[in-house]
């Protein structure tokens, strides 16, 4: 699986990879498990503002653990396993959506 984002800046030092390129991440796809291309197509962004936060511009910032990436040809959310640890309401409500709408969760098992 080749992953892309919007925003590369490949650099040698592990800790200081893309959020998309760590081990230690759930990655949460754009395909329902059958297959299918999850609507709207704008999915991943709605859902990666919505954990976001205001800034003080008043403007919304990405949550640091939850970037969007395109994974062969596909919108995914990517989110960083310490989020379950450091915030596990929003780790809760990211899993809760992806199970809720059937969608295909890369990294662990978390839907049943």
């Amino acid at each position: 699986m080749v992953l892309h984002s919007r925003k590369h800046s490949p650099t040698p030092d592990a800790s200081q990879k893309p959020l998309y390129l760590r081990e230690g991440r759930v990655l949460i796809c754009g395909l329902t498990k059958d297959g299918r291309q999850f609507r709207p197509s704008d999915w991943a962004q709605r859902l990666t503002t919505a954990v976001g936060r205001f800034g003080p511009d008043r403007r919304i910032r990405l949550h640091p653990a939850v970037a969007l990436a395109t994974v062969d040809g596909v919108t995914c959310v990517v989110v960083d396993d310490s989020l379950e640890t450091e915030e596990p309401e929003i780790f809760a409500f990211l899993m809760d959506f992806a199970c809720g709408n059937g969608l295909q969760v890369d990294g662990r098992k978390w839907c049943r």
